[in-house]
């Protein structure tokens, strides 16, 4: 019985830590956890200004699709910067993520006279397909 019992925790450890994102640069992370792991610090950052969301962009962009969609991304990351949407049907749902206009540069050495963004892009139904980066100028 204590063969089962010790069989039985080991196996539901095993299962458990095969679905924990143990390490933030691992692109096998989904990027469902990685969202829901810095929601609430990047709604704080909402403005670009702390430097927090420079910190997890690398994340964002490393990350694995998952069941992503337009709904998660608001309740995640909050409203977006901008959304374009293009001829193709693509939208881009933008988030800047280091904005010269607010950023405190006593608290972050990044320097530049612009924005840096990240898109996260859908086909033109819910889902996203697509996660990229960018800049720009005022």
């Amino acid at each position: 019985m204590k063969r089962i019992i010790i069989l039985w925790m080991f196996i539901s450890i095993v299962f458990t830590l095969k679905g924990i994102c143990r390490n933030n640069s691992d692109a096998k992370c989904k990027c469902s956890q990685v969202m829901k792991k810095i929601s609430q610090q990047w709604i704080e950052d909402s403005l670009a200004g702390n430097g927090y969301r420079i910190t997890v962009v690398k994340q964002l962009l490393n990350c694995r699709l998952d069941s992503i969609n337009v709904e998660r991304l608001y309740e995640y990351l909050g409203k977006p910067t901008k959304i374009k949407q293009f001829a193709d049907g693509t939208t881009s749902y933008r988030y800047y993520f280091y904005d010269y206009k607010f950023i405190d540069t006593s608290k972050n050495k990044t320097s530049g006279y612009g924005y840096d963004f990240i898109n996260f892009n859908t086909d033109g139904g819910q889902s996203i397909f697509e996660v990229t980066n960018g800049t720009g100028e005022y």
